[in-house]
């Protein structure tokens, strides 16, 4: 899964990093497009990968009528590996705006809490688009949040940090015994 996102953001700095405007979904259907390039370029490689964008996650309660499934949790992307389905969660991120706490409360939250359900494999990808602030500070910001944060703290800071491309960190968090988060930091400035 993140050596797709990797080649994908990778095909999309080539391209400039163009994209309608720096709102999350013009910003997400560019690597939905990038990856599905990336795809194509060696199908053999990929033939197991399935992408999907957008793409409505009912949960029990709906499927079996005990809950409105106009209400599914939404995830921006959706990576099939095999049998594994990995959800990805987009998010813009600088220091202000609120942006850090959107990218922990409608985001990493969104796994934490089952909304986006990692069953069997538990893992989860956070993708955030840097636009204007260093990776550094954004990372930052978001574990400010996460510190502060009463039903998070500590043990769920964004940490283990990898250098996947020259504009690409990877961290971890974890949560739990079990959920793991791939935070995939794109410095698109």
């Amino acid at each position: 899964m993140s050596d797709l996102l990797v080649a994908a953001a990778l095909l999309w700095e080539k391209d400039g990093f163009n994209r309608w405007d720096d709102g999350e979904i013009a910003c997400t259907v560019r690597m939905f497009d990038c990856a599905l390039r990336v795809m194509e370029s060696d199908a053999v490689r990929w033939a197991l990968i399935h992408v999907q964008y957008d793409g409505p996650q009912p949960t029990l309660a709906m499927r079996t009528g005990h809950a409105d499934p106009s209400r599914a949790p939404r995830p921006d992307m959706n990576i099939r590996l095999g049998t594994a389905l990995v959800h990805v969660e987009a998010k813009r991120l600088h220091v202000r705006d609120g942006l850090p706490k959107d990218y922990v409360k409608k985001g990493m939250i969104r796994f934490i809490d089952g909304r986006y359900p990692a069953a069997g494999h538990n893992i989860g990808a956070m993708l955030a688009y840097l636009l204007k602030d260093s990776p550094q500070d954004s990372l930052q910001a978001v574990n400010g949040v996460i510190s502060r944060e009463q039903a998070l703290g500590q043990s769920h800071l964004l940490g283990n940090s990898t250098q996947a491309a020259p504009r690409l960190s990877i961290h971890i968090s974890s949560h739990g015994s079990k959920l793991r988060l791939f935070h995939h930091l794109l410095d698109m400035r």
